[in-house]
C-alpha cells in the first residue's frame, strides 16, 4: 500500500493520478447512493414547483418491476402532500386495481390519478422475491435475496426478458392547501412478506407552493366559455374559480338568482324556458375589491319548430295502480300565453288531460290533472313522463319532468277479473226484516266487498235501527 501511495505521488508517475482520482470517486459515488432498489419508485413535480395555492398542478409516479420479479401491491401511497380533500393528514392513496387500461383515471377529493403509460403488465398468484439491488437498466433484473412473497402479485413482464412498468399521472387542484415546501414520499406498499416483515418500496420528492400576493380578487378560471347556446326550455350550470377568498353574487338578465359567502369557487344552475339573448353574471368582490364574470347565454327553440314548455309533475312517485290523478304545471316560453293551449289536445305518456285551469303564478301556468291508470309506462326510477300538446294555431309543444313510478298496474285480463270479482262479492246473502212494534231489525250476512286494493273483505254487518215513524 505504501509503495502505491509513493507511486501516486511520484513526479515520474504523475499519469496515474487523475485516473485513480476518477476510479476513487466513483467508488465512492457508490457507497454513498447505494444499490438500486429491485422495484423502483421515481417521482417528478417539476410542474408543481412554486405554483400559487389555489392553482392546479401535475406530478407523476413511475413504478418498475424488475423482469424477474413479482411482488404483491397492497396500494400506491404518497405521504407528506397538502392536506386537502382526497389527502387526509397529507396521504393520497390509490391501488392498482383501480386502473385496468392506459386512460382509466379515479377522482379523490382535489386529485385526479390517470394510467398513462403500462409496460409488460402481468399478475396473478405465484412466488416473488424482492430483491435488494437491480441492474439499474432494462430489464432491471433484480438479484440479491431481500424479502420472499407469495400470493397475489404484479410483475414478471410478459417474456423473461421484459419488466413491468406502471406510471401514473396526478393532476392536484391545491385550493384550500398551505403555502410552504412539501417533502413527499411515494410508496409501494407491498404488505407482509412471508416472514412477517412490513416492504414498502419507495421515492421521494419535494415542491413548494406560494401564496398569492394581496391585490384585487382574479378570475382564474370559468366554465362554460361563452356564448352558451341552448335549446328552450334550457338548462345550464355556470362556475368561477378566485384567486382569494371573497362573496360571490349570480344574476340573470340583472335579476339576483343565488350567492356563496366566503369561498373560492361558485357555481350555479339555472333555467329558463324563455327564448333569446340572456346574459349571467357572476360578481367576486371582498375588501380587496371586485372580479365580474360575464356569460352571453343564447336560448333558442328546437330546430323543429316546437316549442320546448318547462313541465313540473307531482306527485314525484306515481303508483299505477292507485286512483286518483297526477298533476302537470305547464309554463311555455316568454311570447306565448297558456291560454291559447288547446287542453283536448294534452297527451301526458298515453294518458288524456281530464281537468285544466290557469294559475296567474309565475307569470301564468296551466294546471293539468291525469288519471294515473292511463298512463303506459313501466314502473322504475326517474323515469321521464312526456307532456304534449298543441297551442289553438297548430303549434306544437311539449315538455318533459322525471318521477318514480311503482306497480306497473293490471294487465287487461287481470281487469277483467278484478270486475268479476267485484260483480260476484256484490252478491248479499240472507236479508231478513222483522217489523216488531215499530222497529226494524236487519241482518245481513255474507258480504264481501272490493275497495281497489287487491285485497278482499268478508264482514258481517248488523243493525237494529229505531223507527220514529
Amino acid at each position: 500500500m505504501k509503495r502505491w501511495l509513493n507511486q501516486v505521488f511520484d513526479k515520474k508517475n504523475k499519469s496515474i493520478l487523475p485516473s485513480t482520482i476518477i476510479t476513487m470517486a466513483i467508488i465512492a459515488m457508490l457507497v454513498i447512493s447505494g444499490p438500486a432498489q429491485a422495484v423502483q419508485v421515481t417521482l417528478n413535480a417539476q410542474d408543481l414547483q412554486d405554483r400559487i395555492v389555489g392553482e392546479t398542478g401535475v406530478f407523476y409516479v413511475n413504478v418498475t418491476i424488475g423482469s424477474n420479479e413479482r411482488i404483491p401491491i397492497t396500494n400506491i401511497s404518497v405521504e407528506g402532500l397538502p392536506e386537502i380533500d382526497g389527502s387526509p393528514d397529507g396521504v393520497l392513496v390509490f391501488k392498482v386495481g383501480d386502473f385496468s387500461n392506459v386512460g382509466d383515471h379515479k377522482i379523490k377529493g382535489n386529485y385526479d390519478i390517470t394510467l398513462i403509460e403500462q409496460i409488460g403488465f402481468m399478475s396473478g398468484y405465484g412466488y416473488g422475491y424482492g430483491y435488494e439491488n437491480n441492474n439499474n437498466t432494462p430489464p432491471f433484473a433484480g438479484y440479491g435475496y431481500s424479502h420472499q412473497f407469495f400470493g397475489y402479485g404484479y410483475g414478471y413482464g410478459d417474456s423473461p426478458d421484459n419488466y413491468t412498468q406502471l406510471k401514473y399521472k396526478v393532476i392536484m387542484d391545491t385550493d384550500g392547501a398551505d403555502p410552504g415546501t412539501y417533502n413527499a414520499v411515494a410508496k409501494v406498499n407491498a404488505g407482509n412478506d412471508v416472514n412477517g416483515q412490513k416492504v414498502a418500496f419507495q421515492g421521494s420528492f419535494s415542491f413548494t407552493l406560494k401564496e398569492e400576493t394581496p391585490g384585487t380578487p382574479a378570475i382564474k378560471e370559468f366554465s362554460p366559455s361563452s356564448p352558451v347556446n341552448d335549446t328552450a326550455p334550457a338548462k345550464e350550470t355556470f362556475r368561477i374559480r378566485v384567486n382569494q377568498t371573497v362573496n360571490v353574487t349570480w344574476y340573470l338578465d340583472g335579476m339576483k338568482k343565488g350567492e356563496d359567502k366566503l369561498v373560492k369557487k361558485s357555481n350555479i344552475t339555472l333555467n329558463t324556458a324563455d327564448i333569446g339573448v340572456h346574459n349571467v353574471t357572476a360578481v367576486a368582490e371582498n375588501a380587496n375589491g371586485m372580479a365580474v364574470q360575464k356569460w352571453v347565454w343564447n336560448v333558442k327553440s328546437s330546430p323543429e319548430g316546437k316549442l320546448y314548455a318547462s313541465v313540473k309533475i307531482t306527485p314525484e312517485t306515481i303508483k299505477l295502480s292507485s286512483k286518483g290523478t297526477f298533476t302537470a304545471f305547464i309554463t311555455l316560453p316568454k311570447g306565448f300565453d297558456v291560454r291559447d293551449i288547446d287542453v283536448s289536445s294534452l297527451m301526458c305518456e298515453g294518458a288524456p288531460a281530464v281537468k285544466a285551469m290557469i294559475s296567474k303564478k309565475d307569470g301564468g301556468t296551466l294546471i293539468a290533472k291525469f288519471n294515473r291508470q292511463d298512463l303506459d309506462v313501466d314502473p322504475g326510477n326517474r323515469v321521464v313522463l312526456t307532456v304534449k300538446g298543441k297551442l289553438l294555431d297548430g303549434t306544437e309543444f311539449e315538455g318533459s319532468d322525471t318521477v318514480n313510478i311503482i306497480d306497473k298496474g293490471k294487465k287487461e285480463d287481470d281487469k277483467k277479473k278484478d270486475k268479476g270479482k267485484k260483480e260476484s262479492n256484490n252478491n248479499i246473502g240472507d236479508i231478513n226484516i222483522i217489523n216488531n212494534s215499530g222497529t226494524v231489525n236487519i241482518n245481513i250476512y255474507n258480504i264481501n266487498y272490493y275497495d281497489g286494493d287487491d285485497h278482499d273483505h268478508s264482514k258481517e254487518i248488523e243493525s237494529d235501527d229505531e223507527n220514529d215513524e
